[in-house]
């Protein structure tokens, strides 16, 4: 049996101005300058056909991504939806996508794990050759890892 699945343009780990990737920090400062309308924007004139914003623990900035589709039509055909990038207890990173609601930064990986399958999300160990944030051997225990991120090459 034959099945045709259409190909998706899409991007899977992105940040904008809500990502706060300083864990501890009594007034986070936020690690990226793209702002929504900007990255609705790059992913339009890139043909996307779906966006997870991964902002730095944090899903803030998904439904104000929203808000901002429904007064801008041209973007209707781009589908978007939660993520996060959640820093463990030791400054590595974990991908959660389809989360309803923030998982806090700070945990050990299995914490993190057991809070993403409580809201049956799926794991990524993102920045597979960074020399400072990669889970390493750790990423076995996610869903998926992954194999190429632009700011490591």
């Amino acid at each position: 049996m034959y099945v045709n699945m259409e190909s998706l343009k899409t991007e899977l780990h992105c940040h904008n101005i809500f990502s706060n990737g300083h864990v501890g920090v009594l007034e986070p400062i936020h690690d990226c300058s793209v702002t929504i309308s900007q990255q609705l924007e790059q992913a339009y004139l890139e043909g996307l056909d779906v966006l997870f914003v991964t902002n730095h623990n944090t899903i803030d900035g998904y439904e104000q991504m929203l808000e901002y589709k429904k007064n801008h039509r041209k973007f209707d055909a781009l589908n978007v939806y939660p993520a996060e990038e959640v820093t463990t207890d030791n400054e590595s990173h974990v991908l959660v996508y389809g989360i309803d609601h923030a998982i806090k930064p700070g945990l050990s990986l299995h914490e993190i794990l057991d809070e993403a399958k409580k809201q049956n999300a799926v794991t990524i160990a993102p920045h597979p050759f960074s020399l400072m944030d990669a889970l390493r051997e750790d990423s076995v225990h996610c869903d998926l890892f992954e194999v190429f991120n632009s700011s490591n090459v």
